[in-house]
């Protein structure tokens, strides 16, 4: 009965769907973020039911991360890395961080979905978390800002009150791999009470060293996650190899 009563109603979902699509469209078409042209129009990819505020050249320019050949961050089962960082991806990343614009979210987001909407997924996707000082220094968590739109279109939960940050570290940028280290660990810690998933991505927006991944994956190994996989929007090239025995 639920099955037969749920076959009905899709077909008019789509249909509101579809003119909402085509409304959305002729009222705000997609624009590209990089260059200010034509972003690309809905078409027939479900996980884009809006269009991308991306243009067709701009996006061939975001240079694909391609296989990684370096070994995930300590603790980590497999990565998964979309670009490269490199313009005009850093640009796109920046502009989320440092320029408060929330639509490269979405188009990171939407990106990344349709790259791995085919691939085995884990039962939840947990954000990379940002300590309290640096979330109302910022007003939004980048990771979680991604996390949205690439969860909703693959389906699956996303978590990001799992992990908390609860050392407030100085910033990253600058050090090397072993400072990076240093500086991280024991900086993340699973909340109190929480039973996470036994198979869970973590998810941020650029893989440098490893050194925050493998401090994130050590905590939610420690309440009881069995698979700790890391998905990022895009890895430095020539990706310095974490150190043995790291921090986990």
């Amino acid at each position: 009965m639920f099955r037969r009563a749920r076959n009905l109603v899709n077909p008019i979902r789509r249909v509101w769907l579809t003119y909402g699509h085509l409304l959305t469209n002729a009222v705000a078409p997609p624009v590209c973020l990089l260059c200010g042209g034509a972003g690309q129009g809905r078409g027939h990819d479900p996980l884009e039911p809006w269009g991308l505020d991306l243009c067709v050249h701009c996006e061939a320019a975001c240079e694909l991360a391609g296989p990684d050949q370096q070994a995930p961050p300590s603790g980590i089962d497999q990565l998964r890395a979309l670009l490269l960082y490199r313009p005009p991806v850093d640009e796109l990343v920046q502009r989320l961080k440092f320029q408060h614009q929330l639509v490269p979210a979405r188009v990171l987001g939407m990106l990344m979905a349709r790259a791995w909407r085919d691939a085995e997924l884990p039962q939840a996707l947990v954000p990379v978390p940002l300590h309290p000082r640096r979330l109302r220094e910022r007003g939004f968590n980048q990771a979680a800002e991604i996390g949205r739109h690439l969860a909703g279109r693959l389906g699956l939960p996303l978590l990001p009150d799992l992990l908390e940050r609860q050392r407030d570290t100085a910033a990253q940028s600058g050090l090397g791999a072993s400072e990076r280290a240093r500086n991280i660990a024991g900086a993340f810690r699973c909340r109190s009470g929480a039973a996470p998933p036994t198979q869970v991505a973590l998810l941020d927006d650029v893989l440098t060293t490893g050194a925050t991944a493998a401090a994130a994956a050590n905590a939610l190994r420690r309440a009881g996650c069995g698979r700790v996989e890391l998905w990022v929007c895009a890895r430095t090239p020539g990706r310095p190899r974490e150190p043995q025995g790291g921090i986990c």
